[in-house]
């Protein structure tokens, strides 16, 4: 922990670590796949970084939560079908913002950002369950979708720095797990 990481450490200990924690923060990020040069990709790079980009794909991803939390089990036939529609649509706006990725970044740009690569895992997700023909599959599926939430909250900060928190916090929690199944399996 933080408060007690210091404790009996010299000042010039302290400053060295402060500096070596801003090293780890602030290096260079290398990317494994070189980015395409080409005019069409720069266009395209420039057009998906935009702030507009950015605000319409939020946009949509936030009418689709909406839809899909609007959804019900004793639904009528002419609101089947409209999920139906919109799911269809949300799914293409999806595999429309693949393509764009694709087009600006090269297939490697799904390894170099880690947002994209989890748009791409949820396409392929989404797919999938397309592809099977099962209800519950393609249930699960559209549930995949929503799953693209979680993106959004890197735009907002008070909530990425939450969402990192609990991220960070996730190796500990292993920890509490395990005990508590030794706890549970010695008095059980």
């Amino acid at each position: 922990d933080g408060f007690n990481a210091n404790k009996g450490s010299s000042d010039a200990e302290i400053y060295y670590n402060r500096f070596l924690i801003q090293i780890q923060k602030n290096r260079p990020k290398h990317e494994f796949f070189n980015t395409p040069k080409n005019v069409y990709s720069s266009y395209v790079r420039t057009l998906v970084t935009s702030q507009q980009f950015g605000t319409f794909s939020a946009t949509g991803v936030m009418a689709n939560v909406i839809f899909m939390l609007a959804d019900h089990s004793d639904a009528t036939t002419e609101f089947q079908n409209m999920m139906n529609t919109q799911n269809d649509f949300f799914f293409g706006l999806l595999l429309f913002e693949i393509t764009l990725y694709t087009l600006a970044y090269g297939p490697g740009g799904f390894f170099n950002d880690a947002w994209k690569g989890f748009d791409l895992l949820v396409a392929v997700g989404t797919t999938a369950g397309y592809a099977g023909e099962n209800p519950q599959l393609a249930q699960f599926a559209k549930s995949f979708r929503l799953m693209r939430v979680v993106r959004l909250m890197k735009m907002i900060g008070p909530i990425r720095i939450i969402l990192e928190t609990m991220l960070q916090s996730i190796p500990q929690l292993a920890n509490i797990l395990l005990l508590i199944l030794l706890v549970y399996s010695m008095f059980a």
